[in-house]
């Protein structure tokens, strides 16, 4: 109490100042402080124009009844883009921030791009009623499947650009910058009474476009895009270990100059010498500390993040990472001792010498080739042969077959039986990443296959991703608006962190057990309630989809096109085009994850959806 009483005189100056600059009682500055001003302001440019509101509590537009006759929306389009791999050249983790408002203040250079301007263009000039009343006026902007009212969007463009005058003009102290960071959250939470889903879809076409020219730059610029979303890019660079500071500087300074992208904010969170990528929760590296280094570091760390090393039995799982921590560390060193280390031999005209770059680069897979064909072989046979015998020496002992055993965990969806099968296409998959060296990989897959006897070409040797993804993409921090993609099934940071690890059996505990989803950048909690709902709501459109597919012919894909055919015009048969067996996997992950992380509505739900639909499971 004292500490608030301490705290007090801050407190009344900073929400003074918000009333006075967003002409708000103080009074009534409460509840969600970011999403009440914006909607507020919105309101009073609106009716200034003339224009009906649509607030509502609910999270649906109020539009006197017309809100019901509105069919749902698709999911928004993927923003993920991956380039799985394994990179000798120093790699940067980039942050991205206030793409949302680089991409509303930029919309017109949008549409420029999409050939269009005008009378079609964002910036178009109000009309009046009857020029609308006489059908002579585009009534809403389109872009892809979305549009809008231009003169809605205007408005939201010319409030976005006075606040970040404001911001500009008053210093990071403006109460301005409170709206300008919660903007994105503003246009995309359904806690806002302003929340228009066409809006929402229309600013996230924007932002995707954007960011595809984001990307295309920092490709024209030299380098090649390892990861990338809304909030944080892995780019690989041209680059040897001890350039790597300045040429981030370089780079994240030469795409913000560019006019299109001056309102993002790029920083480069870390450095990596090497990378071994498969997904955003499968990736190995070897971090540079001080990037402002030029001499090689006297310890290297390593940093290890392998979902699927937790689908192995617990008592396999340390030979899964030595094996990776052993391949990731002796492809480092033989680029480091063979590759362009020494410094070029400069001819007359001031050209490098490339042949003796050449010379190292065949010296670089001379040495990788002998690696794995010799010692990497070795240590992946032994490694097998060990799994072979603790399976053999477990059986008739319950503890040994019970560390032997494979774990459930939230995305489990194959069903695994051999530990020294999976361990070899596990580990195989892993090296199989480094593409250059594929005909070498796969001469040691195919003989370690054989090894445990499956066939190397047959099914069983295919490797699959034991883990159903479940993802929301792009999800707001409630106090900083920090973007963060959750993976509810592959994501450490949130999972339950339980001692005894491995088993599905993690819904007990109540309030102790359940884990907190903490921003990383601000470190304050997510908000659990919003992002419940919005899984709730993921499981309404999948029932929504189920109930309502069209029939797809068998032979030619074709939809039906009446209510009475039985086969269609080519002589095919009719199927769903929503697979059952889809829509059964994806609601197990749902239930799981409910479990797991004590969503008590989603598991409720999902469990009533499952059995309507299922009664027999």
């Amino acid at each position: 109490m004292c500490q608030r009483y301490l705290s007090l005189g801050s407190w009344i100056d900073r929400m003074s100042a918000l009333a006075e600059y967003y002409d708000v009682p103080i009074g009534h500055i409460d509840g969600d402080q970011p999403l009440l001003l914006s909607d507020v302001v919105f309101s009073r440019r609106l009716i200034s124009q003339d224009m009906i509101l649509w607030w509502s509590p609910s999270g649906r537009l109020d539009l006197g009844g017309l809100e019901d006759d509105a069919r749902p929306v698709e999911e928004l389009p993927n923003t993920e883009f991956i380039t799985p791999g394994c990179y000798s050249n120093v790699c940067l983790e980039v942050t991205v921030r206030n793409l949302s408002v680089n991409s509303v203040l930029h919309a017109m250079a949008v549409h420029e791009l999409e050939g269009s301007g005008g009378t079609t263009a964002f910036d178009s000039v109000s009309h009046t009623i009857e020029e609308f009343g006489d059908g002579e006026v585009q009534r809403d902007l389109t872009l892809g499947e979305s549009n809008m009212s231009p003169q809605a969007f205007g408005i939201i463009k010319s409030m976005v650009k006075a606040w970040l005058l404001d911001k500009v003009r008053y210093g990071f102290e403006s109460p301005a910058t409170l709206a300008i960071d919660h903007f994105w959250r503003w246009i995309s939470s359904k806690a806002s009474h302003m929340y228009d889903p066409s809006i929402h879809r229309f600013v996230h076409s924007l932002m995707r476009k954007i960011f595809i020219q984001l990307l295309a730059e920092f490709k024209r610029l030299g380098s090649q895009v390892v990861y990338a979303d809304f909030s944080r890019l892995l780019l690989v660079t041209s680059k040897p270990p001890g350039t790597a500071h300045a040429y981030a500087t370089y780079i994240t300074t030469a795409v913000t100059s560019n006019e299109l992208f001056q309102h993002i904010y790029l920083n480069t969170e870390r450095f990596y010498d090497f990378l071994l990528f498969m997904d955003q929760a499968n990736a190995g590296g070897i971090v540079c500390e001080d990037p402002l280094s030029v001499d090689p570091p006297e310890e290297l760390v390593v940093e290890m993040r392998w979902n699927i090393q937790l689908f192995l039995p617990p008592a396999i799982q340390s030979e899964f990472s030595d094996l990776v921590r052993y391949f990731l560390l002796e492809m480092y060193n033989a680029a480091q001792k063979e590759g362009q280390r020494a410094p070029l031999r400069v001819l007359a005209n001031g050209a490098p010498d490339a042949t003796q770059r050449d010379v190292n680069k065949v010296r670089e897979r001379d040495a990788v080739r002998d690696f794995i064909s010799r010692r990497l072989t070795r240590k992946l046979f032994r490694a097998i042969e060990n799994v072979q015998a603790r399976v053999r020496a477990a059986i008739g002992d319950p503890e040994a077959e019970r560390v032997l055993s494979f774990p459930v965990l939230p995305g489990s969806h194959l069903t695994l039986t051999a530990p020294a099968v999976e361990l070899t296409k596990f580990a195989c998959a892993v090296f199989a990443l480094a593409t250059p060296f594929e005909n070498e990989v796969g001469l040691l897959t195919r003989n370690a296959l054989e090894l445990v006897g499956v066939r190397a070409f047959g099914e069983d040797a295919a490797f699959r991703n034991p883990c159903a993804p479940l993802r929301l993409s792009s999800v707001p921090c409630r106090h900083c608006d920090a973007l963060r993609d959750f993976d509810f099934c592959r994501d450490a940071d949130l999972l339950p962190r339980s001692g005894g690890g491995s088993s599905s059996s993690s819904s007990g505990g109540g309030g102790e057990g359940r884990p907190r989803w903490v921003c990383a950048r601000c470190g304050a909690e997510h908000d659990r309630t919003a992002v419940e709902f919005e899984l709730i709501e993921r499981v309404h459109a999948l029932e929504r989809a189920a109930a309502q597919q069209d029939l797809r012919c068998s032979r030619c894909a074709q939809l039906r096109s009446d209510h009475v055919a039985r086969v269609h015009d080519c002589g095919g048969s009719f199927g769903n085009t929503v697979n059952r067996k889809d829509v059964r996997r994806m609601l197990r992950t749902m239930v799981n994850v409910a479990i797991t992380h004590d969503l008590g509505q989603l598991r409720v739900s999902t469990l009533f959806f499952f059995f309507l639909t299922f009664p027999l499971s």
